[in-house]
């Protein structure tokens, strides 16, 4: 069981020194056009213009991005990237550098790395639980060897519980980085910028929320786009996720954003077809104002009209089996009363039994 531990997370750090030292050494954001959701930088807004809605835009333009790195990288940022300043390069979803581990953690080293911290410290609680056992039932020799090393591992626990409670929170639950939580970031503001049409003309809407996560999408989806789609990967600490190998090539994003950042796209995108037009029966069309108010006006309105069509459905459809039944009244009555009648005229035969009677006629002769 403790070698078991002990490989778990010295093939995880092992597998985090690679990456933070030998790969992505020279990351460079996908080669991917403007996405239609983009986070941007408060700088961006100062050359904005505003529409009729008084919000500010900037003319759209194919790869361009809005966010630049201050200290000197010479490209443009895409979404939740930032600079290391040990390592001096910008990483994508980088949380921190780890002195203890001599690591960096963003993307591709968040998962090893929480599997680290949550193996180290499940091998200081077993080392230590052993050693209190051994020390209570055999002689040893050098006791205070043994209890210092006991309190050492004690020592390292609960500071190992103490960081790994925080990180499991932020990049697990969450689906968080440090600088993007209220540790660094008080006001909890983001900025971005979505793609919309304005007249046949492409812009680029700059919006500001404050106090939500535009990545956290719930405790589920943040297990699955951190430690993988499948369950059984969960198990394998060097099987990175999928975001890993798809950032940055998702459908008009380079990662995806919570519910409240698509609705409003959504809702930008739907904003010129507000104005909906209704055809009666008569062929009378009358067209809505546009906006959400307008719309609860028109509501009553197309609702009456529906129940009028419902009631005058409903009213026909009664008056036809109306009159089927008083169709059948009638010709029960006429039965009824043929029966009764003793000099009934008997109905005329059809020409067929006539021909089979003068063929027979004939034959007997």
């Amino acid at each position: 069981m403790s070698v078991f531990i002990k490989a778990v997370w010295l093939g995880a750090w092992v597998q985090c020194l690679v990456i933070t030292w030998f790969c992505d050494r020279k990351w460079r954001p996908p080669n991917s056009p403007s996405k239609n959701i983009m986070q941007a930088d408060p700088e961006v807004g100062w050359d904005a213009r505003g529409d009729a809605s008084n919000f500010m835009w900037i003319p759209y333009e194919e790869g361009r991005r809005l966010r630049k790195c201050p200290f000197g990288c010479n490209f443009g940022l895409s979404d939740r990237v930032y600079h290391c300043s040990r390592l001096r390069r910008c990483l994508p979803v980088y949380d921190h550098f780890c002195d203890y581990l001599k690591v960096a953690v963003y993307l591709r080293t968040i998962k090893p790395y929480l599997y680290v911290l949550l193996f180290l410290a499940l091998d200081s609680v077993f080392s230590s639980a052993i050693s209190l056992f051994a020390v209570a039932r055999y002689k040893v020799l050098y006791v205070p060897f043994a209890g210092s090393v006991i309190m050492g591992a004690i020592m390292v626990v609960m500071v190992l519980i103490m960081c790994t409670m925080r990180k499991f929170y932020l990049l697990l639950f969450r689906n968080s980085v440090v600088i993007e939580s209220k540790y660094c970031n008080q006001l909890r503001r983001f900025h971005f910028a979505f793609k919309y049409n304005e007249g046949g003309e492409w812009r680029l809407r700059l919006s500001t929320f404050d106090g939500q996560d535009p990545w956290d999408l719930g405790t589920v989806e943040n297990l699955h786009h951190v430690l993988g789609r499948h369950w059984w990967q969960w198990l394998l600490f060097w099987w990175q996720p999928e975001r890993v190998s798809r950032y940055g090539r998702y459908a008009g994003q380079d990662l995806p954003f919570a519910d409240f950042i698509n609705t409003y796209r959504s809702d930008l995108l739907m904003a010129p077809f507000n104005s909906v037009a209704v055809v009666d029966d008569f062929g009378l069309s009358s067209i809505h104002e546009q906006g959400s108010s307008s719309r609860q006006q028109s509501r009553p309105s197309v609702n009456s009209r529906r129940e009028q069509q419902r009631s005058s459905a409903v009213s026909r459809h009664r008056s036809m089996q109306g009159s089927e039944e008083s169709a059948f009244n009638r010709r029960s009555v006429q039965r009824s009363s043929g029966s009764s009648a003793p000099h009934a005229e008997e109905p005329a035969r059809p020409v067929r039994d006539r021909r089979r009677r003068f063929e027979l006629t004939s034959t007997t002769q």
